[in-house]
Order: structure tokens, then C-alpha cells, then sequence
């Protein structure tokens, strides 16, 4: 993926009739085309494990409140894959459970929780692209504030409708939240240094077999 995002990076910079940055491209092509076939490979195991819609609905939740909060990150794209599946999927079936019982009142108080969480902590970096201006910062936060608060009301109304996709909408965001704080970022390097150990293994013993 990474070399496809090169390649194509570079011809868009090379037929661009202003002046870009051809890694700055590459870069927004190797996050999109990542987060479209991360969101395909989720959606599809969720449907397998019956899971579609209430997986869907955390994911819509937590990728439009994460575009402005930001979060905690895995090292590599296809630990954070991993960990989503890892992550989102017992989610979602925590969702299932809960949601004949969810009320108003805990939408109410976890949507206050979060929005704390959001003022206090957000937004986070991405270690490959800094915030270093102030007033983005600020920018942001206030965004994912909106964000946060909108998709909130947005529960509360869906609650006398479908109270699955209200449930789902409120995970994604609490979740997305819990990125945001020490616990999260510890969860995440806990499944990213796991998985890499994983791979050293394996690597390890691929270079035993090759030596054999």
C-alpha cells in the first residue's frame, strides 16, 4: 500500500498545476486507501458474526468523532487493524446486549462523561503529523466538542427509534473517548507491542527456516 501511495502521490504531484507536497500526499492517499480496506475487513467479519449494523454504527460514531479528538495509535497499519477487529467487534456485541436496556438517562451521563473527557484531553496527536499551532489546537477541540454533542442528540433521538443504532452511536463515542486518556493508550501499546512481538517471532523464524 505504502508504494502505490508513493506512486501515485508522485503523478498527481507531477500533473498538479500548483505547487504541492508530494509527501503530504502520500500521505493523505496511504491514510485514506488504509482506513477504506480497515473499514472493509471489519464490516466484513462483523457480518459474518451477525454483527453488521451494530458495528457499523460504532465505527461511523468513532471515525467522525476521531477525525477532530484524534487518539491513541498503534505503530503499524496492520496492528491498528488488528486491534479495531480485536477492539470493535466484542463492542459491538456489547451493544446488542445493552441496548434493550438503554434509557435516557444513561445517554445522558455517559454523553457528559465523554464531553468531559473531549474539554480535558482533546485533541491528541498523531505522532506522524504534530499539531504545533495553538490556534488549531483550540480549532479542534472546539470541533470535536461540536461533534461529540451533535452525535449525542443524535442517540437521544434515535433512542425512540432504534434503540440499537442509539447504543452504538453512544459506544463508538465512549470508546473513541477512552483513546483519548492514559487507560486507552496504554490498551492500544499493550495489543501493538503484543502484536510485534508476534512478528519478531515469526521473522525469527522464518530466518531459522531460510538458514536450514
Amino acid at each position: 500500500m505504502k508504494q502505490f501511495s508513493q506512486k501515485l502521490a508522485h503523478l498527481l504531484a507531477q500533473n498538479s498545476h500548483k505547487t504541492v507536497h508530494e509527501d503530504e500526499i502520500r500521505y493523505g492517499i496511504e491514510v485514506m486507501l488504509g482506513s477504506v480496506l480497515q473499514i472493509t475487513l471489519l464490516l466484513i467479519a462483523a457480518l459474518v458474526l451477525n454483527l453488521f449494523y451494530e458495528t457499523a454504527g460504532i465505527i461511523l460514531a468513532s471515525g467522525l468523532y476521531r477525525r477532530y479528538s484524534g487518539g491513541a495509535h498503534c505503530t503499524a497499519y496492520y496492528r491498528c487493524t488488528l486491534t479495531s477487529i480485536i477492539t470493535f467487534l466484542p463492542l459491538a456485541y456489547l451493544v446488542r446486549l445493552s441496548s434493550p436496556y438503554l434509557n435516557l438517562a444513561m445517554i445522558i451521563s455517559t454523553s457528559l462523561v465523554l464531553l468531559l473527557i473531549t474539554w480535558l484531553k482533546a485533541p491528541i496527536d498523531n505522532p506522524a503529523k504534530p499539531i504545533t499551532d495553538p490556534l488549531q489546537r483550540q480549532s479542534l477541540r472546539q470541533k470535536a466538542l461540536l461533534m461529540a454533542l451533535v452525535l449525542c442528540l443524535i442517540a437521544v433521538g434515535l433512542l425512540f427509534v432504534s434503540p440499537r443504532w442509539s447504543a452504538a452511536i453512544i459506544m463508538g463515542l465512549l470508546w473513541q473517548s477512552i483513546t483519548l486518556t492514559k487507560p486507552g493508550h496504554i490498551y492500544i501499546s499493550l495489543w501493538d507491542n503484543l502484536l510485534l512481538n508476534i512478528e519478531k517471532i515469526i521473522r525469527k523464524g522464518d530466518y531459522y527456516v531460510q538458514q536450514s
